[in-house]
């Protein structure tokens, strides 16, 4: 039948060869022949058809265990300072949270990082830049009356938000080309603490303690098999 239409559409583009196709005469004995080739025809492209998928899918289980598995939702989660001065809370990896009811729905969540809670805030965050070296200053407040010695501080994570482009270049800056970092500590008026020499308290660390997030085995957002490239894993994780 595709053949016939097709012969025929051929036939009204171009008459002259018209009598060349033989449309008047039907020999039974050739209908058969191409009704049989066709339908051999459509039996294989439905066989190529169906497993066109599941070689992709058993490479790519090979290749990407990973890509064929729905991404779970994700977000950020933000914790509320304490107010009371004193060593921090640890909230660990893999601790259970509920949101909201979304119309009558909780979805659960889980904790991807130790986080540590803190009584302290970001206050105020400057950047000012000159032709000998860029500084990023961060202020941070105590959100209760005490003693800083108290907190038992000895890591702080910072997390980048806003626009992409100002994030991803603080990130950049912070990992790649950062050549000192310094603390200095300030009292309520926001003046330097002296000493008894009349010096600032300023606190110099090594840049080598600056680590990213993230990128360790068990710091994955979700868990991965052991043959999957680390590479996939680190785009999946930041798209």
């Amino acid at each position: 039948m595709a053949l016939r239409q097709s012969g025929r559409q051929f036939s009204d583009r171009n008459p002259a060869l018209a009598s060349f196709l033989g449309q008047a005469g039907q020999d039974p004995d050739v209908e058969r022949l191409l009704e049989g080739f066709a339908f051999l025809t459509g039996r294989l492209r439905q066989k190529l058809d169906d497993d066109l998928p599941e070689l992709t899918h058993s490479l790519m289980q090979l290749l990407w265990p990973n890509y064929m598995r729905p991404m779970p939702a994700v977000s950020m989660l933000q914790f509320d300072p304490l107010m009371a001065v004193g060593p921090g809370i640890r909230v660990e990896r893999d601790t259970p949270v509920e949101s909201e009811p979304v119309k009558g729905q909780v979805c659960q969540f889980r904790t991807c990082f130790p986080t540590d809670i803190l009584p302290l805030k970001l206050a105020n965050v400057s950047y000012s830049a000159s032709a000998e070296a860029t500084t990023l200053t961060l202020s941070l407040e105590m959100t209760g009356d005490g003693h800083l010695g108290a907190l038992e501080l000895n890591r702080l994570r910072l997390h980048f938000a806003g626009d992409r482009a100002i994030s991803q270049a603080l990130y950049l800056g912070l990992m790649r080309k950062l050549k000192s970092v310094k603390i200095l500590l300030l009292d309520e008026q926001g003046k330097p603490l002296l000493d008894g020499d009349g010096k600032s308290y300023e606190l110099s660390i090594s840049v080598d303690q600056v680590q990213p997030v993230g990128f360790a085995e068990d710091e994955s957002l979700i868990p991965y098999p052991l043959n999957t490239f680390r590479g996939y894993r680190y785009l999946q994780g930041r798209r």
